[in-house]
């Protein structure tokens, strides 16, 4: 498996939008703002960007590898 971006530019928003919409991120699916199941999601949606700003996979895997070698 190859990156087409460095681990250091893919924002983990993005991968986790791709797998659970299936389609490229900047794909957005129209959610109408009446709806309250759809302004829940929005709103969720919203909670997790802010909570995953400057999040990348290469940050993922730094976090990850003092972990692994604590268990060992």
């Amino acid at each position: 498996m190859s990156l087409i971006k460095a681990p250091d530019l893919i924002f983990v928003k993005e991968v986790l939008d791709s797998v659970r919409n299936g389609t490229p991120p900047w794909v957005l699916p129209h959610l109408d703002p009446s709806d309250p199941v759809s302004a829940l999601l929005c709103r969720r949606d919203k909670a997790v960007e802010r909570a995953l700003v400057g999040e990348t996979v290469q940050s993922l895997l730094q976090d990850e590898q003092p972990s692994r070698s604590a268990e060992s």
